[in-house]
C-alpha cells in the first residue's frame, strides 16, 4: 500500500506541474480531484465540528450552544425564496463579530504591539539604532503637511528619499523571502520525485 500511494502522489505532482507546458486534460484531472477531495474534507471537517462541538455539549446539559444551532438552522433559510430574510440575521451577526476580531487583532498585532516593540528599543544598540533611524525615514515619507520650500520642508525631502530606499530595500528581501519559500516547496517535491519514488537520491 505504500508503493501505490507514492505511485499515486508522484501521479499527481507531475500532473499538477504539466501545468508549465499549458492546460491539459492530466492537470485538468489533477485540478478537478484535489477540488473535490478538498470540499470532502471541509464537507467532513464541518459535520465533525458540529457533532464535537455543538451537539454534544447540548446533550450533556448545556443550553447555550442551542443558539448556535438554531443560527446554523437559520442559514439554510437563504435557500427559500420566502424565506431568504431569515438568513441575513445570523449572517448579520457572524458577519459583525468577524469584523469586531479582525479590527481588534489588527489594532493589537500590527499597530500597538509594533509601536511599543519600537519604543523599547535601545539607541545604544547599534541593530536597534538602525531599526529605528529606518522606521522614522519610512514614517516621513508620509508626512505631506510642510512647505517643501522651508528649512524643514527641504530636510523631509531628504529624509523621505531615505525613507523610500528602505521601503524598497524591505520590499524586496520580501519578495526573496516568498520566491525562498515557493522553491522550498519545489525542492521538497523534486526530492519526493527523485528519493522516494525513482530511488535516485538516498
Amino acid at each position: 500500500m505504500k508503493v501505490l500511494g507514492v505511485w499515486i502522489a508522484a501521479f499527481f505532482v507531475i500532473a499538477s506541474y504539466s501545468f508549465l507546458y499549458g492546460d491539459n486534460p492530466l492537470f485538468t484531472f489533477a485540478e478537478h480531484v484535489f477540488a473535490g477531495l478538498a470540499t470532502a474534507n471541509a464537507a467532513l471537517m464541518g459535520y465533525n465540528s458540529i457533532i464535537s462541538r455543538a451537539w454534544t455539549p447540548l446533550m450533556k446539559g448545556q443550553v447555550l450552544w442551542l443558539g448556535a444551532i438554531i443560527g446554523g438552522l437559520m442559514l439554510w433559510g437563504r435557500l427559500l425564496k420566502n424565506t431568504q430574510w431569515i438568513s441575513r440575521i445570523p449572517l448579520g451577526f457572524l458577519m459583525g463579530v468577524t469584523a469586531a476580531l479582525s479590527v481588534t487583532r489588527s489594532v493589537d498585532a500590527e499597530f500597538w504591539k509594533q509601536v511599543t516593540a519600537t519604543m523599547s528599543l535601545n539607541w545604544a544598540k547599534p541593530n536597534d539604532a538602525l531599526y529605528i533611524l529606518c522606521t522614522l525615514f519610512t514614517l516621513t515619507y508620509f508626512l505631506f503637511c510642510y512647505r517643501e520650500r522651508s528649512p524643514q520642508g527641504g530636510a523631509i525631502m531628504k529624509a523621505r528619499v531615505i525613507g523610500q530606499y528602505v521601503m524598497m530595500i524591505t520590499f524586496g528581501a520580501s519578495l526573496g523571502s516568498t520566491v525562498m519559500g515557493r522553491l522550498s516547496l519545489v525542492i521538497g517535491q523534486l526530492q519526493f520525485l527523485l528519493g522516494d519514488w525513482l530511488k535516485i537520491l538516498k
